[in-house]
């Protein structure tokens, strides 16, 4: 009876609210993030599947004569340095859709950490292939004009990006570098979003097709949309998640005094910071070095003062001595005179 009273009166310490979701929301957070992570890792790697082992396992031309040749048709005839970009580019954008969503595992940073950064090097490694061949190939794709602009400008932000995400790693800058991964993996993206895109532009054209139509114009007519929508709106969202997590966003940086949740570690102040080139840590090397010869310059230094300020005292007590001394003499040499 006693237990029932003290459960009783142990009652929660502040009212519950309609709406309080304060402690489901983190829960219900987590989920969502374990959901959308898995979706993009098993649709990056069917993706990675379908796009890149055909091409391993058959020439162009064959593949260019069968009802799913995809882009064979349009590489199988270019010359020979456009199709080796081109299989370069199939195969790193492979290998940076398979590794892409690694980097984004908390489990693999946390306990594996060597892990993490060789598959981000190797990562890094197939942006730099996979974004060079793209421009190499952008000319000749079968989008015209809108797909030089809009696959070469996908290139060159795949590249940029990348660079920027290793810069900022290199210098020790964790959310920046979390920030401009996030980025870049949207590019990346692009590959499973541009054949999500393709056959939905195609179901909303059934309606008005009339008999007779020619399919190729019609897929034609869906793909020239894709060379931009296929990551634009995955950049949209991407800057979305960098700011609603407390990353440094492009339109705005995190208030300072604020820990951010993506670090697990405190931001070193400005005066605390690490210097980020080697000129700049040999520098501070020497000033430091500078700097201890200084204090140990200055020690025998202060010693001589307090030694000389000591002797300094001696001979002002010997001198006082000795003229009393002399005055007791005097006095004993009057008193005898008297006598």
């Amino acid at each position: 009876m006693t237990t029932d009273t003290t459960q009783k009166t142990a009652a929660p310490d502040r009212p519950s609210t309609p709406g309080d979701t304060s402690e489901a929301s983190p829960a219900a957070r987590r989920t969502g993030t374990r959901i959308a992570w898995t979706w993009v890792l098993l649709s990056s790697l069917g993706i990675a599947a379908f796009a890149v082992v055909p091409y391993l396992t058959a020439p162009l031309r064959e593949l260019a004569e069968s009802p799913s040749g995809g882009l064979a048709g349009n590489y199988a005839e270019q010359p020979l340095p456009i199709r080796i970009a081109f299989y370069a580019h199939i195969v790193a954008g492979g290998i940076a859709l398979v590794l892409g969503p690694l980097q984004f595992w908390r489990g693999l940073r946390e306990r594996r950490p060597r892990v993490h950064r060789w598959t981000g090097r190797v990562y890094i490694a197939a942006i730099g292939v996979g974004g060079i061949a793209a421009l190499v190939i952008a000319p000749v794709n079968d989008a015209g004009l809108v797909g030089l602009f809009g696959f070469g400008g996908l290139g060159v932000l795949w590249l940029v990006t990348g660079w920027l995400a290793y810069r900022a790693i290199r210098r020790h800058d964790v959310d920046t570098h979390r920030a401009w991964m996030m980025r870049n993996f949207a590019l990346t993206y692009a590959a499973v979003t541009l054949r999500i895109w393709l056959p939905l532009l195609l179901l909303v054209q059934l309606p008005f097709i009339a008999d007779g139509t020619d399919f190729d114009a019609v897929f034609a007519n869906a793909y020239a949309a894709v060379p931009f929508l296929c990551w634009v709106p995955n950049l949209i969202v991407a800057e979305w998640l960098i700011a609603r997590r407390g990353l440094p966003a492009l339109w705005r940086q995190p208030e300072r005094g604020i820990r951010q949740p993506s670090s697990s570690r405190p931001r070193p102040t400005p005066g605390d910071r690490r210097p980020t080139t080697r000129s700049a840590r040999v520098r501070v090397g020497r000033e430091d070095r500078n700097s201890r010869r200084g204090e140990s310059a200055q020690r025998p230094a202060a010693r001589l003062a307090v030694g000389d300020d000591a002797g300094d005292g001696v001979e002002r007590h010997d001198r006082v001595a000795g003229g009393g001394a002399d005055l007791l003499g005097a006095r004993e040499h009057v008193g005898l005179g008297g006598a």
